[in-house]
C-alpha cells in the first residue's frame, strides 16, 4: 500500500528547512510526500525569514492543495510555514472539509504577535498534533485555548522531546529537531496513532 501526506510550507533550496528537508524525512519512512508552497527562501537570507523571495497568494497556495487532492486523498497534513492570515483561513476551509485527515502544525519560525494570532485562530483548531519550540514555551497558555482537547502539543529542543496534552502527558526522545513534524506526519499516514509507535 502506498501511504501519502501533503506537506504545506516554504520551499529552502539548501534543503535545510521547510519542504525539501521534508522532502529527506518522508523518503527515509516511506511515505510519498506532496507538496503546497507557501514561500520561497534564498539560502543567502536562510536565517532571515522576514524576507522570503516570494510569497503566493493564497488562491495559488489552495490551487495546489486543490491538485494534490485531486489525486489520491493524502493520509495525513503537515502545516509548517504560512507567512498570511488569507493563506492560514483559505488553506483551514479548504481542510475543514476533510474531518477524518489527522494535520500536524509546527511553530518553527519565529512568528511575530499578529502572524501568532492569526495561527492560533485559523490552523490550531484543526490541528491533531502541534509542534512547539521549547523557546516559544511562554505561548503554551495562548495555544493551549485554541486547541481542540483532544489535541497533542510537542515541545521540543535539539535534544529531547517532550509532549504536553490536556492530560498532562510527557514523553521525551532525542531526535533531529527539525523532522519531527515530518516524522509525526509520515507515522500518521501510515496508520500510526500512539507516540510510542512514531519513535
Amino acid at each position: 500500500m502506498t501511504y501519502f501526506t501533503l506537506n504545506i510550507s516554504h520551499s529552502d533550496n539548501s534543503c535545510q528547512s521547510g519542504i525539501q528537508h521534508g522532502l529527506k524525512t518522508y523518503q527515509a519512512q516511506r511515505v510519498f510526500n506532496l507538496t503546497a508552497i507557501t514561500a520561497l527562501y534564498n539560502t543567502a537570507v536562510y536565517d532571515n525569514y522576514e524576507n522570503p523571495l516570494f510569497i503566493p497568494e493564497s488562491k495559488v497556495i489552495i490551487d495546489q492543495i486543490q491538485t494534490v487532492f485531486s489525486g489520491p486523498t493524502p493520509n495525513a497534513v503537515k502545516i509548517g510555514t504560512v507567512l498570511s492570515k488569507e493563506s492560514m483561513i483559505a488553506i483551514t476551509e479548504f481542510l475543514s472539509a476533510f474531518p477524518s485527515i489527522p494535520i500536524v502544525t509546527e511553530m518553527t519560525v519565529k512568528m511575530n504577535d499578529a502572524l501568532f494570532n492569526d495561527w492560533c485562530l485559523s490552523i490550531l483548531p484543526i490541528a491533531s498534533f502541534v509542534v512547539l519550540p521549547k523557546d516559544q514555551l511562554a505561548r503554551l497558555k495562548d495555544i493551549k485555548k485554541h486547541i481542540n482537547k483532544e489535541a497533542v502539543i510537542i515541545i521540543i529542543s535539539p535534544t529531547d522531546i517532550c509532549v504536553d496534552n490536556y492530560n498532562n502527558t510527557t514523553y521525551s526522545h532525542s531526535l533531529d529537531m527539525m523532522s519531527i513534524g515530518d516524522i509525526i506526519t509520515a507515522s500518521l499516514a501510515r496508520g500510526m496513532t500512539s507516540f510510542e509507535q512514531m519513535f
